[in-house]
């Protein structure tokens, strides 16, 4: 499996939406050539609902709701994370029912 560190996709302006656009382009790069991604939101501060629906909405675009919680996996530093990604996912997943 394929770490990608979500420090390390940011925008160089601190663009919110542009900082989760440069990390969902990493992520579905990986995921053309690897079955699995794992995402590290270690040492990611004030990461917002934005941050993750950008994510999320560009991600099951590309290869749908059920494959991205299959092959997408998060590793959060808290739990406020944990919560707005959850709350996140719940939107997007409901925008394409």
């Amino acid at each position: 499996m394929e770490k990608i560190e979500a420090k390390s996709h940011l925008h160089p302006e601190g663009y919110i939406v542009e900082s989760a656009n440069l990390l969902a382009d990493a992520v579905l790069e990986f995921l053309r050539s690897q079955s699995e991604v794992e995402i590290s939101m270690i040492g990611m501060r004030g990461t917002s609902s934005s941050y993750f629906n950008t994510i999320i909405q560009r991600i099951v675009q590309e290869i749908g709701v059920e494959a991205m919680e299959r092959r997408v996996k998060f590793i959060f530093d808290s739990n406020a994370q944990r919560e707005i990604f959850g709350r996140s996912l719940a939107a997007v997943t409901k925008s394409v029912v």
